[in-house]
């Protein structure tokens, strides 16, 4: 088996595991429950996959697609998904933007990824800016259900 088989593998294994915990669990959960769940787990599974790892990854195209066809790509239509049903149930602003959403939520989890510090502090930043966001965004309903998430500590950002 060559790296690259080697790499395809392992990025197909453990995308596969996370976002089918990922799309059960938040069957159980309400919409805005979901988003943050969803968040927070994706930041979990970047914190098994080591700094060794993502700078081999990125020099195998086929791998980094498969990361995005079968992580990214599903995972963004769940969202996408759950942000409408949230406006619906008008936990959302009608006017807020999901792609907008989306790209905030990636690239935080981008910068949370390479901060100058260590875990739990990384963690509780990501939470944090995930959090900050979707209260920007909720109307009043929507902002007394996240803070009855995190009152309760029912979500929190893994570490």
């Amino acid at each position: 088996m060559s790296k690259s088989e080697l790499l395809e593998a392992c990025v197909s294994f453990q995308i596969e595991k996370s976002r089918k915990q990922i799309e059960e669990k938040c069957r159980t959960l309400n919409c805005l429950e979901a988003i943050v769940y969803l968040n927070y787990q994706t930041y979990a599974l970047s914190g098994i996959l080591s700094a060794d790892f993502c700078r081999e990854i990125v020099k195998y195209p086929e791998a980094l697609a498969l990361f995005s066809r079968e992580y990214r790509e599903p995972l963004h239509e769940k969202c996408a998904s759950l942000f409408r049903e949230a406006q619906q149930k008008k936990l959302i602003q009608p006017e807020s933007n999901f792609e907008l959403a989306f790209m905030f939520f990636e690239n935080t989890l981008l910068y949370a990824l390479f901060a100058p510090y260590e875990e739990p502090k990384r963690a509780l930043t990501y939470g944090n800016a995930v959090l900050t966001y979707l209260a920007g965004i909720c109307t009043a309903e929507g902002r007394k259900e996240l803070h009855r998430m995190t009152a309760s500590g029912e979500l929190q950002p893994a570490v």
